[in-house]
């Protein structure tokens, strides 16, 4: 009778009967798999880092700040708010960006933090930036509404009507006006954090 050889995989590694011989079949070649090069980008910082300051204070100083917005914007727009959000605190840092534009990142820091369900938190970072001297008109319309619409979600509408009521008050002209309710806000529930209703950045 004549010996047959039966070939059983096991885990990665093949054992022929009927013989001494043990061969392992390597999975991959090598330890990581080579990626494709990418272009370095301003701000591209690898997403595994997400605390990882992306710009150095020289290059902010050198005029990085607009392109560390720019970035940090994208973010925002693809709501990858915790990834924005530090930037937008990063730029509200810096004293070589414009007033106007600190105070803007300040605000969309406040946003993320919004978009991320921390709801105190962005009711004092929104509070904090209306208490500036002076907060420019387009920023204190908007502010007015996200306090509103920030106190609607935890459940205190009598003090989210006295911030629309500052609004209507302060800007019979503003296009935010129809966002100016409670109804406008998607309430916490089991299935996720409050949605304050969204609007362009400035």
């Amino acid at each position: 009778m004549g010996s047959s050889r039966v070939g059983i995989p096991l885990l990665g590694v093949l054992v022929t009967l009927g013989c001494a011989t043990v061969s392992v079949a390597p999975v991959r070649t090598t330890l990581f798999p080579a990626s494709p090069a990418r272009p370095p980008t301003v701000g591209a910082a690898d997403d595994r880092f997400g605390d990882t300051i992306v710009m150095t204070p020289a290059e902010l100083a050198a005029g990085g700040v607009e392109a560390l917005y720019s970035y940090a914007l994208e973010l925002f727009r693809q709501e990858r708010y915790g990834r924005a959000r530090p930037l937008f605190e990063q730029i509200g840092r810096t004293p070589s960006a414009p007033d106007s534009l600190a105070a803007e990142a300040l605000f969309l820091a406040a946003e993320c933090t919004a978009a991320l369900g921390e709801l105190s938190a962005a009711r004092e970072l929104y509070n904090r930036l209306l208490q500036r001297n002076p907060p420019w008109a387009a920023l204190r319309e908007r502010l007015l509404l996200r306090l509103g619409h920030v106190l609607c979600a935890q459940g205190l509408e009598e003090h989210a009507a006295a911030y629309f009521a500052r609004l209507r008050q302060q800007f019979p002209r503003s296009r935010y006006l129809p966002l100016a309710h409670c109804g406008a806000v998607t309430l916490p529930s089991s299935k996720g954090p409050a949605v304050l209703p969204k609007f362009a950045p400035q």
